[in-house]
């Protein structure tokens, strides 16, 4: 089993981190082929230091096709940005304004949601790393009545894998629980 971490802590210390934009991107089309060695359909990767924490990834996904979420950030240490979430969220329980973010960071909010569907702990431990709550795969938005899809990670490199099974037609909003301000959405389609 994987050892436990501080989601709480982490949260305090992304007060540190520059507030700015995140979004999602588009990976470039040379990815495709190492996303095809691998039996990647689509990846969303967390990138960036303090001043560019982001997640890049793609616009539309094929509802069925298989998405990686990669963690490409140094944790920890002076320079470490993570851990990090990736948690599907209904749109409008996501902070708005620096204001609110700084808020959610602090562990209020959809964030504090974020960690009740991790089941931490008082402590900041994370019982939880990884959160299906829907039908099996990438399909549940989360907000205060019902827990989201989401997955922990703390580790450089570490991946988790998951098919979408969010119906084709849905725009799915993520965001991550200790850095709010990155977000990103991408809309399901037909295969």
């Amino acid at each position: 089993m994987r050892s436990k971490a501080r989601l709480g802590g982490a949260l305090a210390a992304a007060l540190a981190v520059t507030v700015v934009a995140g979004g999602s991107a588009s990976a470039g089309e040379g990815d495709s082929a190492a996303k095809a060695q691998r039996g990647i359909d689509a990846e969303i990767e967390i990138k960036g230091g303090f001043q560019n924490l982001r997640f890049e990834g793609p616009e539309q996904i094929t509802t069925g096709d298989s998405l990686t979420i990669r963690n490409l950030t140094q944790p920890g240490g002076q320079q470490g940005v993570g851990p990090h979430t990736f948690s599907l969220v209904q749109r409008d329980t996501r902070p708005v304004g620096n204001q609110e973010i700084k808020q959610c960071a602090n562990f209020t909010g959809i964030c504090a949601e974020i960690g009740e569907w991790h089941n931490v702990d008082q402590q900041g431990n994370v019982g939880d790393p990884d959160v299906d709550a829907g039908a099996a795969g990438w399909d549940k938005r989360g907000n205060f009545q019902h827990d989201g899809d989401t997955w922990y990670t703390e580790t450089k490199d570490e991946t988790t894998n998951r098919v979408v099974t969010a119906p084709a037609g849905r725009t799915i909003h993520y965001m991550c629980a200790i850095h709010p301000f990155m977000r990103g959405k991408f809309k399901t389609v037909a295969p």
